[in-house]
């Protein structure tokens, strides 16, 4: 008999529940960073023109009603495209 394997579930998964990820795509920013865990600072930033939002209208954010709505597939299609940039060495001692 072969052992069963358990699958590991992505980060998305578990931050949208297994059902959530393929039925809400469009939210608040809000939500999603209750979702995420990311700060809402961090979606305002990339999708703020004021701010240099480097994510794309109608792609990744959209205006509907008077809500800036992020669609969490497409973040985190966004995320795993960027290459990860040098770490960080602030508040490490040398």
């Amino acid at each position: 008999m072969h052992a069963r394997v358990e699958r590991i579930p992505l980060l998305r998964e578990v931050a949208l529940g297994a059902s959530t990820a393929s039925a809400v795509r469009w939210m608040t920013i809000a939500r999603a960073s209750d979702l995420t865990g990311l700060p809402r600072k961090f979606f305002y930033e990339r999708t703020s023109a004021r701010c240099g939002g480097i994510w794309p209208e109608n792609e990744v954010w959209k205006w509907i009603d008077g809500r800036k709505l992020v669609d969490l597939v497409a973040v985190y299609a966004v995320i795993d495209r960027r290459v990860s940039g040098p770490a960080s060495l602030r508040g490490h001692r040398p």
